[in-house]
C-alpha cells in the first residue's frame, strides 16, 4: 500500500513537471474528466489505478525523457506518423500519375512517328528528318517548335502533336500545383 501511494505520487510528480501534457491527459478525458487536474493533490486523485492495463509510470517517464532531449511527446509522435503517412500518400499520387502522364506521352509520339511515316510515303520524308522533328519536340520551348512548323508547315501532324502536348504540359503542370496543395494542405 506504502509502495502504491509512492508510485503514484511518482507519477504526479511526473506528470507535473511535464504540464500535465501527456497520455494520462487523454486518460483523465476518457474517465469523464474536463482536463487534467490543476493541483497535485487533484493529480494524485485522478490517476487511473496501475491494474487497469495503463502503463502510466512507463508512459510518464518515457514522455518525461523525450521531453528532457527536446523530442516530440507521444501525442506528437502520433500526428507526425500520421503527417508522414499521408504525406508519402501524396508522392505516391504524384508519382502514379506522372508515370501514367509520361506513358500517354510516349504513346502519343509513337502514334506521330507512324502518322510521318505514313506521311512520308506520299511525300517523301527522311528518318532523318522525323528523328530531327521529335527531338525538337521533346527539347524545345513550344515557341521554338512553332518556328520550326511554319517552316515545314505541310506536317500538320506534327503541329497537332505539339498542341497536344502544350496540353499534356499544362495537365502536368496542374498535377503538380494539386500535389503542392495537398502538401500546404497537409502541414496546415
Amino acid at each position: 500500500m506504502e509502495r502504491q501511494a509512492g508510485v503514484r505520487a511518482e507519477e504526479a510528480e511526473a506528470t507535473a513537471s511535464l504540464g500535465g501534457s501527456n497520455q494520462a491527459g487523454e486518460e483523465w478525458n476518457r474517465e469523464g474528466a474536463s482536463g487534467p487536474p490543476n493541483t497535485k493533490d487533484e493529480q494524485l486523485l485522478k490517476l487511473p489505478p496501475p491494474g487497469r492495463g495503463w502503463r502510466g509510470l512507463e508512459l510518464v517517464a518515457a514522455a518525461a525523457t523525450a521531453a528532457s532531449r527536446g523530442g516530440v511527446s507521444p501525442d506528437n509522435s502520433i500526428e507526425h506518423w500520421d503527417y508522414r503517412s499521408k504525406l508519402a500518400q501524396i508522392r505516391h499520387i504524384y508519382h502514379s500519375e506522372l508515370e501514367k502522364y509520361e506513358q500517354t506521352c510516349n504513346e502519343f509520339t509513337t502514334h506521330v512517328m507512324n502518322l510521318l511515316r505514313e506521311q512520308s510515303h506520299t511525300r517523301p520524308v527522311a528518318p532523318k528528318e522525323m528523328e530531327r522533328m521529335m527531338q525538337l519536340k521533346i527539347h524545345h520551348k513550344f515557341s521554338a517548335i512553332q518556328m520550326q512548323l511554319k517552316i515545314h508547315h505541310k506536317f500538320s501532324a506534327i503541329q497537332m502533336q505539339l498542341k497536344i502536348h502544350h496540353k499534356f504540359s499544362a495537365i502536368q503542370m496542374q498535377l503538380k500545383q494539386r500535389t503542392c496543395e495537398a502538401v500546404i494542405i497537409l502541414r496546415s
